[in-house]
């Protein structure tokens, strides 16, 4: 059974995970929608590339322009509608999912067929934060999940990553997309042999790095509804919660 698999993804200068994202949805998806919030790195370079590599995969880039900030609203938008064009197509599942998410399960195109034989609609991946001490290599050819396996659970991180857009007919995440209200024909899988890796913390400098970019990036309807607060918490904040992270990390995959 083949299975058609639709990727809706934001990006925003996503140049270190962008490879690995893109191999790994790769795998199984046939299309990958990215919504590009005007990134000034070498992420149009890489989907080029990629696109080069696997003619079989299409690649979709929506241009968002936001002023150069960050807009949840604009964001959530887009995960609660832009997969409406897959309702009445022969699609299967859509995952909605940012760069950082990489869904895991140790034969996830089959777990996908199994699930749609069983009558599941949607799919709830159990949250993880990755822990690693630097970014992987730019041309690194293995998959992330294979570099990168330490971790800890993380019930704020799990969310319901992937349906069938012929069963639902409205997803309604909440801001930030952990948590949402499915309309439709609504019927989830929970089980912790699937899980949602979430890679942020790929070495201290990286994760400060991109924290210090986001809280400047936050807009000022972001900070009027208390969307991404976390980024306004200082650095030391941040360094004793990559601490902690890596002392409680173990090995998962």
């Amino acid at each position: 059974m083949s299975l058609n698999v639709v990727v809706y993804s934001p990006c925003w200068n996503e140049a270190v995970l962008l490879p690995f994202f893109l191999r790994h949805y790769g795998r199984f998806a046939r299309t990958i929608n990215l919504l590009d919030n005007g990134s000034t790195d070498r992420s149009h370079d890489i989907i080029g590339e990629f696109r080069r590599r696997r003619p079989d995969v299409t690649v979709n880039v929506r241009p968002l322009d936001s002023a150069g900030q960050t807009r949840e609203d604009y964001i959530i938008n887009f995960k609660n509608h832009a997969w409406k064009e897959c309702a009445g197509q022969p699609v299967d599942w859509v995952v909605i999912a940012d760069v950082d998410e990489f869904a895991y399960h140790e034969n996830l195109p089959a777990e996908l067929r199994r699930l749609r034989r069983h009558g599941y609609t949607a799919l709830m991946g159990v949250g993880y934060e990755m822990i690693a001490q630097h970014p992987p290599r730019p041309n690194d050819p293995a998959e992330l999940t294979s570099l990168i396996k330490r971790g800890r659970f993380s019930a704020d991180y799990s969310k319901c990553i992937a349906f069938d857009p012929n069963q639902i007919t409205a997803i309604n995440y909440h801001p930030g997309a952990h948590v949402c209200t499915p309309g439709g024909n609504v019927r989830i899988h929970h089980d912790q042999s699937f899980k949602l890796l979430h890679y942020k913390t790929l070495g201290y400098e990286y994760y400060i790095g991109r924290v210090r970019q986001l809280r400047e990036r936050r807009s000022e309807v972001n900070r009027r509804n208390g969307w991404g607060v976390q980024y306004d918490y200082d650095d030391a904040f941040h360094h004793d919660w990559f601490d902690e992270l890596e002392r409680e990390g173990v090995e998962l995959i």
